[in-house]
C-alpha cells in the first residue's frame, strides 16, 4: 500500500494463506476502500482495519489518528505488494462552504452555555416544555466540573468528549458493527455508546429538539444561512488539504470583525484567547419568547459553529509538522457559572509511543482561562520526555501576576509529589508570543492571505 506523497513506503504484502491475503485477493485496481486506522503508528507502521480484516501498514512519517477513517483506492495488485493509495477526501470547496457557514454563526462558547445553564435551573422552562427541558439539563449536566477535570483519567474523558472528536468515535463504531468483536477482543461499541456524555452530540439533539418543536407549534423557523449548521466536519478526516484559498473565500464574503478574529486563532501554533465569562445572574428569561423568535435555536447553533471551527483547526497538518489540537472545554463550577478553558495540544518531536517512551517525544499545551478573582491568564505547558516540565503564566494585569506567584511555592510541590522534574516555573508580564503570519501551507488559515 501506498500512501499519497513523497517518500512514504508501501505497506507490507498480507501474508500468503492468511485471511487479509484472501481479502486482497477480491480487490481490483480502481476499487475504493473504507479503512479505519486502529492505534498510533509504531516504528513506521499502522495497523488499519480494511472491511473486517486487520492490515499492517507502513505508513512512514504519515500522520494517522486512532479511530481516523480513510478511503484508500487500489492502485496495483502485484502478487507481492498491494498498492493502495490514501485519497485526499477533504477538498477545499468543503472546507470553504464549512468555514462561510461556521464563521458568521459561531460565538464564544460562554455566551450560549451561561443561557443554557439558567434555562436548565428555570422552573418554569421545566413545566412548559419538559422534553426540551431535559434536553438542555443533558448538555449542562454532563459538562466537567472542577473535581473531574483535576484527575487525570478525568481530564481524558473530558477531552475526548469535548465534541472534537465525535465524527472519529462514530466512525469507529460504525466500523465495528460488522465484526462480532472488535479489535482487541472487546464487544462492538454501538454508535449511542460512542457519543454518550459528547458535547458536540448533545447539542445536536438539542438543536433537533428545538426544530421539531418550532414545526410542530409552528413557531418561524431561522434563516437557512444562519441557523442550518455546516454538514459535519471530522477533525479526524484524512488528507492535508491547504485552505490558505479557502479561507480568502471566506473572507471575500466580508466577514464581520468577530468573525476574521476567529479565523485568527485558527492558525497553526496561535496561543488561545481568554474568555469572560457572562454572569447568568443578570439574564432575564423568558422561554416561550426564545422558543417563539428561534433566539434559543441560533444560540445552539452558534455553539456547534464554534466547536466545528475548533474541529477545522485540529485538521491533520503537513506530513512533517506535529500535530495540534485546538480544544475549548467547558467547565462547570457550581449551579451558576461555566468557565471555558481554551487549549492548543501539540506534539513534539516524535510521533509514536515508542518514541516517546524512549524520549524523543514531548507535549506543548497552551491553555487560556479568564475566572472570577484572577482575571485573563495565558499558560504554556511544556513536557519533555516523560518527567521534565516547564510552566509559565502569562497575564496582562497585575492582580492575576501577583496571585498567581504567590501559589507557585505550592504548585512546585504538587507537581513533584507527582514525580515530576520541574525545569522552569515561573509568571511573567505579558502574552504568549504568537507565531508570524506567514502564508498557511496545511489547512488552517492565514488571516492575512
Amino acid at each position: 500500500m501506498q500512501p499519497t506523497g513523497p517518500g512514504l513506503p508501501p505497506l507490507p504484502p498480507a501474508q500468503p494463506g492468511t485471511k487479509a491475503a484472501t481479502t486482497a485477493a477480491t480487490w481490483r485496481v480502481g476499487q475504493v476502500l473504507q479503512g479505519l486506522v486502529v492505534r498510533e503508528s509504531s516504528q513506521g507502521q499502522t495497523p488499519l482495519q480494511i472491511g473486517r480484516q486487520l492490515v499492517q501498514a507502513r505508513t512512514g512519517s504519515l500522520q494517522l489518528s486512532p479511530g481516523q477513517p480513510l478511503r484508500l483506492e487500489v492502485v496495483s495488485l502485484s502478487r507481492d505488494l498491494p498498492v493502495l493509495r490514501l485519497l485526499d477526501t477533504l477538498r477545499q470547496d468543503t472546507v470553504s462552504q464549512a468555514l462561510r457557514q461556521a464563521l458568521p454563526a459561531q460565538r464564544p462558547l460562554s455566551q450560549p452555555l451561561t443561557l443554557l445553564n439558567q434555562l436548565a435551573a428555570l422552573a418554569d422552562a421545566a413545566r412548559s416544555a419538559p422534553q426540551l427541558s431535559r434536553l438542555v439539563r443533558s448538555v449542562i449536566q454532563q459538562l466537567p466540573d472542577p473535581a473531574r477535570v483535576g484527575t487525570p483519567e478525568g481530564l481524558r474523558q473530558a477531552l475526548t468528549n469535548s465534541g472534537l472528536f465525535l465524527e472519529g468515535k462514530l466512525a469507529r463504531a460504525a466500523a465495528q458493527a460488522g465484526n462480532a468483536r472488535a479489535p482487541g477482543g472487546q464487544s462492538p461499541q454501538s454508535a449511542q455508546t460512542a457519543i454518550q456524555g459528547d458535547f458536540k452530540a448533545g447539542l445536536l439533539q438539542l438543536a433537533a429538539g428545538l426544530r421539531q418543536a418550532a414545526a410542530t407549534t409552528g413557531s418561524p423557523r431561522l434563516p437557512a444561512a444562519a441557523g442550518s449548521p455546516a454538514p459535519p466536519v471530522s477533525p479526524l478526516a484524512p488528507g492535508a488539504t491547504s485552505l490558505a484559498a479557502a479561507m480568502a473565500a471566506a473572507v471575500g464574503k466580508a466577514a464581520p470583525l468577530p468573525a476574521l478574529d476567529s479565523l485568527a486563532s485558527l492558525r497553526p501554533g496561535m496561543p488561545p484567547r481568554p474568555q469572560a465569562g457572562v454572569d447568568g445572574r443578570t439574564l432575564r428569561l423568558d422561554l416561550a419568547q426564545l422558543l417563539q423568535r428561534g433566539g434559543l435555536l441560533q444560540q445552539v447553533e452558534s455553539a456547534l459553529s464554534r466547536v466545528k471551527l475548533n474541529q477545522l483547526a485540529s485538521l491533520p497538518q503537513e506530513r512533517q509538522q506535529p500535530p495540534e489540537w485546538l480544544v475549548e472545554l467547558p467547565v462547570r463550577r457550581g449551579e451558576d457559572a461555566i468557565d471555558v478553558w481554551g487549549l492548543r495540544l501539540r506534539r513534539e518531536g516524535g510521533r509514536s509511543d515508542s518514541e516517546a517512551e524512549q524520549g524523543g517525544a514531548g507535549w506543548t499545551v497552551m491553555l487560556a482561562f479568564d475566572l472570577p478573582g484572577l482575571g485573563p491568564v495565558q499558560a504554556r505547558v511544556s513536557l519533555s520526555g516523560e518527567r521534565n516540565i516547564s510552566t509559565r503564566f502569562l497575564s496582562e494585569q497585575g492582580e492575576p501576576l501577583r496571585r498567581l506567584s504567590e501559589h507557585l511555592p505550592r504548585l512546585r510541590a504538587r507537581l513533584e509529589q507527582s514525580g515530576l522534574v520541574v525545569n522552569e516555573l515561573d509568571v511573567k508580564r505579558g502574552r504568549l508570543r504568537e507565531p508570524p503570519a506567514t502564508p498557511a501551507r496545511g489547512p488552517i488559515l492565514d488571516d492575512q492571505a
